[in-house]
């Protein structure tokens, strides 16, 4: 029969804002290794097909401030200009955050060959990392240390998300946004008006990024 003092230890073990700091820590190492490998890929002269349409309808609205991302309207090769709003949300935001980046930090120069892809890569890669935090931490409140540090290590090194973090597409987003309904599913408490809106606007952007019309 465990006394009262070793299920207090058990019970900090299991939590990390009580218990001792070093399971955390080590979670946020392995946590830190995978944004790692989710950033080490900005530059790197491999390209996938689906990166063109991102570049290209970032670079029309620098030309034009026109916010229509119809690929009908924008020149690709090999004749894909199709009459379609593929991926409208995720265009419209790597278009604000391309704006931001450029206008806040200035990087990488418009001098710099594939600028506007690598900004546009970068954004692929924050999202990633979030995603990544957020699958540790729900990892955690579900299956404790031991969990969570098995969860996060596996998908740290993950060849399908790290490959997902280093292209211009919108996948990373859309797993960030998958983790992020599920965390409001799991929410404690009675379902709120609030968290009810947050989770309707969760899963229309999350559609929004992907599915074409």
């Amino acid at each position: 029969m465990p006394t009262d003092k070793n299920q207090t230890t058990a019970s900090r073990a299991a939590d990390p804002a009580r218990g001792p700091w070093l399971p955390a820590a080590l979670v946020c190492a392995i946590v830190a290794l995978g944004i790692g490998l989710r950033w080490c890929y900005l530059g790197a002269h491999t390209f996938h097909p689906d990166e063109t349409y991102p570049v290209a309808l970032v670079e029309r609205y620098r030309a034009t401030g026109d916010l229509d991302v119809n690929l009908a309207k924008v020149p690709m090769p090999g004749g894909q200009n199709t009459d379609q709003y593929a991926g409208s949300a995720y265009h419209h935001l790597v278009i604000g955050w391309d704006a931001l980046v450029r206008r806040v930090a200035g990087w990488p120069g418009d001098q710099e060959p594939d600028a506007v892809l690598i900004r546009v890569r970068a954004f692929s890669a924050l999202m990633a990392s979030l995603a990544l935090a957020l699958f540790a931490r729900l990892a955690w409140i579900e299956a404790g240390f031991v969990g969570a540090a098995a969860a996060a290590a596996l998908a740290a090194v993950n060849p399908v998300l790290v490959q997902d973090a280093h292209f211009a597409r919108p996948d990373s987003l859309l797993l960030l946004l998958a983790l992020v309904f599920l965390s409001l599913c799991r929410a404690p408490g009675p379902l709120s008006l609030a968290r009810a809106a947050t989770l309707g606007v969760a899963l229309g952007v999350l559609v929004a990024c992907k599915s074409t019309m």
